[in-house]
This record gives C-alpha cells, structure tokens and sequence, in this order.
C-alpha cells in the first residue's frame, strides 16, 4: 500500500555543494524559496505563498509573472479572431507570436524581448513567397507587436492583471509615395491583356486606378449586393466598397460615383459576365480570386516595372493623379475613403497649387 502523500513542506538542500537552502517539496515536485537556511521566516512566507497559490489553481492569476504568454494569445484569438475583419491574418499574427513569445512569461515583455524578437522576425523567407526571395520586413514585425499588444489589452479587460505590460514597437517606416505615370499605367495593363493568364488582371487595374480602392475590397466586387463583398451599380452609376451589413473599420470603404471612363468598361464586362453566370467582377475563369499574386509580377516584369510596384501602388496613383488633376481635397478624400488629412499630408504635395502662395509671397 503505498504512502500517504505529506502535502507540501520545506526541505534543506544543498545548492553547488555547498550553502543550503530551503526549498519547497511537494509530491515528485521541487520549488526553491531562494531562502538561506538561516532565514526561516522568509522560507515559511514562500511556502504560505505557494499553499495558496495552489489553492487558487484553476483561477487565472492576475500577476504577469504567473501568466504564459501563450494563453493571452490563445484567449485573443478565441475571442476575437471570429468576428475579426481578417480571421486568417489575425490568426497567422498569433501563430507566429507563439513561436517566439509562447513559453515566456507575459512578465518578461519588455523592450529588450520587443528587439530581439524584431531581429528574429525581420529578414526571415516570407511563408507565402514560393517563388520568390521576398523576406519579412521590420514592418511586419511591428505589426506582429501591435498584435501582442492587443491581446494582452484584450487578457487585461478579460481578467484585470495587476500590471499591464507595454510592447515596445520599432520604429515605423516612412509612407510609401510610389506611383506610375500615365506611360507606366498603360505598360502595365498592355502587359496583363497581352498574357492569357494574367489578362483577368487587366480588371484589377482599371478599377485600381479609377477608383483608388483596396486591393482586397476590389477582389471582393460583385454585380449584385450581398453580404460577402462591395457591388457595382452600374445602372445607377454608384459602387459601394462595403458588403450589405458589414460593419465600418479604419480602412473606410464609403461608396463612390463610378467614374465615366470605367462606366463603360463596367457595361462591357457585364454582359460578359451575364452570358457566363458570374456573379464576381474581378475573377479567373469564373472563379473569385484570393490574392493577386502570380498574375501581378508576370505583368509586372513584362511591363518593366520594380518590386515596389505593388497591387497598393494602384491607390496611390488614383490619389496622386486626383490631385494633379486640381480636385477639391474635401470630395477628393471622400471618394478614395481617407481623411482630408491624410491626403493633404501624405499627397498633397503633387497639387499644382500646393504652396503656391507662400512661394509668390517672396
């Protein structure tokens, strides 16, 4: 019959062969006190602490040093990642954190970690780049931060810690200015109508370039409203970016008078689509398409054009061509879904009268 177990207790042992300490047995496991063999009193306040922390067990502890970083991941993204905007990213960012995070203690987030990790993240093989030897950048690493940083607000709101840890963020890179020119708009829709597999591209990139619209929201355009993506009017000339129902985020997608020179490939395209029962607007063979990714640096190349010219670069054109063109920067910001601010700040520079009377005044 084997022995009744004694519960916790402290035990002398013997640390490097020489001081003696009091540590903490209980069953098959070993706690130290860190308390000298003198320090009675300190050993008996470690074993109180522990009685009842066990006690606890069960509950989550509100210290940080007691809490693995794993399980605020997991809690955020149990929680969150459902009703997220982007499920799949969010749940890539929290993956990803675990690997490096997971087995610290939410404790040990400080801005020493915050680096290290930064330096582990950046310049590692993209994950989806099977081609290519696109690595990560220092952005992607704060955006991976700012991840963290949400779910420890999110475990803290859920369960009240003590302290709340601050993620430190890298420095974030200067905004991207990259735009084509009238030559290089047309290089790059030549190239994606001259290859067969990419010639569903050409879609993409005139509606980029009217519009000024997000990559992802122009790949979920339809013909009709629904509840999956944005639509087309073409009737009334109206395209609205949001799906029916669909809740506002900070990427605004307010709706846009469809412009005429679009209008009337839109009409075109219609047809063909109603001749093969499509129902989406930019699509492969009839299917929706995820992500532009083959397609774009086939015509990419083709058209001579960098790595920097990414599917975003479509929005920056559209803003930067608006304000070439002298439009107000009220209408202008309200038809690309930004602030007045943002256009001011990030393209106003391109606005023939920008500083034009400061410039005069000398």
């Amino acid at each position: 019959m084997p022995r009744p177990a004694k519960g916790p207790r402290l035990y002398r042992r013997k640390r490097y062969g020489r001081e003696i300490i009091w540590v903490i047995r209980d069953g098959d496991y070993e706690e130290s006190t860190g308390c000298a063999e003198s320090d009675v009193r300190g050993a008996e306040e470690a074993l109180e602490i522990y009685l009842t922390r066990k006690r606890k067990r069960g509950a989550v502890s509100s210290r940080p040093a007691e809490i693995m970083i794993a399980d605020v991941l997991n809690l955020y993204a149990k929680n969150v990642a459902p009703e997220a905007r982007a499920p799949d990213a969010l749940i890539h960012a929290v993956e990803t954190l675990a690997k490096w995070w997971g087995e610290k203690k939410l404790s040990e987030v400080r801005g020493s970690t915050c680096r290290a990790y930064v330096d582990w993240r950046a310049g590692k093989p993209w994950a989806k780049a099977k081609r290519s030897t696109r690595t990560v950048t220092k952005s992607t690493a704060r955006r991976d931060l700012q991840t963290l940083q949400a779910a420890i607000n999110h475990y803290h709101q859920e369960n009240t810690l003590d302290a709340v840890p601050v993620v430190t963020l890298p420095e974030k890179s200067p905004a991207r200015d990259r735009w084509l020119n009238r030559s290089e708009a047309a290089r790059l829709l030549w190239s994606a109508l001259r290859e067969p597999k990419a010639r569903h591209l050409a879609r993409f990139i005139l509606i980029g370039l009217y519009t000024g619209t997000r990559h992802r929201a122009i790949l979920g355009l339809h013909w009709l409203s629904n509840t999956r993506g944005g639509w087309f009017d073409v009737d009334a000339g109206l395209m609205y970016r949001r799906a029916v129902d669909e809740r506002e985020t900070k990427k605004r997608k307010p709706p846009a008078r469809i412009p005429k020179r679009l209008h009337a490939h839109l009409r075109r395209w219609r047809r063909m689509d109603a001749a093969q029962r499509c129902t989406v607007v930019v699509h492969y063979h009839g299917e929706p398409i995820k992500k532009e990714r083959r397609a774009w640096h086939t015509a990419r190349a083709r058209a001579g054009l960098g790595p920097e010219v990414t599917p975003h670069v479509m929005r920056h054109t559209a803003a930067t061509w608006l304000m070439q063109r002298r439009c107000d920067l009220w209408e202008a910001a309200g038809f690309l879904g930004m602030t007045p601010e943002m256009l001011r700040d990030v393209y106003g520079h391109h606005h023939p009268d920008f500083q034009k009377e400061v410039a005069n005044a000398y």
